[in-house]
């Protein structure tokens, strides 16, 4: 059920039932990567589907002997177990430890969009005519 939501959330702004972003062309790739909420969705789904018995960078197997919660994926025409945290990874195509970059890109986005409504306040100010 968690799987379900995680993904709802990952795709509720970006698209519904698109297949994550490396998937898309290198032309319209672009659209995802300016769009802030895409900033905002990708640390969330990494951060929720986070499984912290095994510790950052473990691999697959470790996660799954670690016991962090599975689900079944078919890929490839084959059904397999994965963690919740190595689906979400790849379908965003991030790490937990990239969370960081996102982070740093949302405060980036907000500052930025600060100093030009500052400056569009100070130098482009109508209601004085």
């Amino acid at each position: 059920m968690s799987c379900i939501f995680i993904r709802f959330a990952v795709n509720l702004f970006n698209g519904i039932f698109t297949s994550g972003v490396k998937n898309f062309s290198d032309v319209f790739r672009w659209i995802t990567y300016i769009n802030p909420l895409y900033l905002v969705n990708v640390p969330l789904a990494l951060t929720q589907a986070h499984c912290f018995e095994a510790g950052e960078g473990a691999s697959e197997e470790e996660r799954i002997a670690a016991g962090c919660p599975t689900i079944e994926v078919l890929r490839d025409g084959v059904a397999r177990v994965e963690t919740v945290e190595g689906y979400i990874e790849d379908f965003v195509d991030a790490k937990y430890g990239d969370r960081w970059k996102f982070y740093l890109a949302i405060l980036g986005v907000a500052f930025f969009f600060q100093i030009c409504a500052q400056l569009l306040g100070t130098f482009v100010n109508y209601q004085r005519r």
